[in-house]
């Protein structure tokens, strides 16, 4: 009688495990742009100072919005920490420092530490003092796009904004192209 019952509680425990199978689960998102662009802000104030950090960029040496770096104003007196992080917290790029004349050269080229172009969302940190010396740090998200048949969906996408629509005073004008209809299959 004892094997009986210990045949039908496993019989029965099977089943129930049958039936709470998910075929629906969470899958990977096949599209690695999901949550790119959108509402998060791009421009920032920290004391005196103004700061663009584009939300978007194309590391695809074409010469055009190719390396993520933030736009500044001539009231910033420094960037101390440049930080870029997959969206698991992964440490992507590190600069201590960023070049107040020419910051494009502390920027991210869009390889992962793997030496692999990376496609999609990340997470920067940037501590920024401005020259009364009032310091702050600011962090925002932002995708990295690699050229390819996905990226077709910032053709119609909105809310994106890029690195060739710095106004030239650490500001956005979204206004200005963003100079990819080659890129997003114009």
């Amino acid at each position: 009688m004892r094997n009986i019952k210990t045949f039908f509680f496993i019989l029965s425990i099977t089943f129930f495990a049958l039936q709470c199978k998910d075929d629906d689960g969470p899958k990977l998102p096949t599209d690695p742009y999901v949550g790119c662009c959108g509402t998060e802000p791009v421009e920032f104030t920290v004391g005196n100072a103004k700061l663009y950090v584009p939300n978007a960029f194309t590391p695809n040496g074409d010469g055009t919005n190719d390396v993520f770096f933030p736009f500044f104003n001539d009231k910033v007196s420094k960037i101390e920490l440049f930080q870029i992080f997959s969206p698991k917290l992964a440490l992507i790029y590190l600069a201590l420092e960023v070049d107040k004349q020419n910051p494009s050269i502390n920027g991210w080229n869009g390889i992962d530490a793997d030496g692999k172009k990376y496609a999609g969302l990340f997470s920067y940190h940037i501590q920024i003092t401005d020259d009364a010396g009032f310091s702050q740090f600011i962090s925002g998200s932002a995708c990295s796009i690699v050229c390819d048949t996905f990226a077709a969906v910032f053709k119609t996408k909105t809310g994106c904004f890029f690195p060739a629509q710095e106004n030239g005073e650490g500001g956005l004008d979204a206004s200005l192209p963003m100079l990819e209809d080659d890129c997003f299959g114009q």
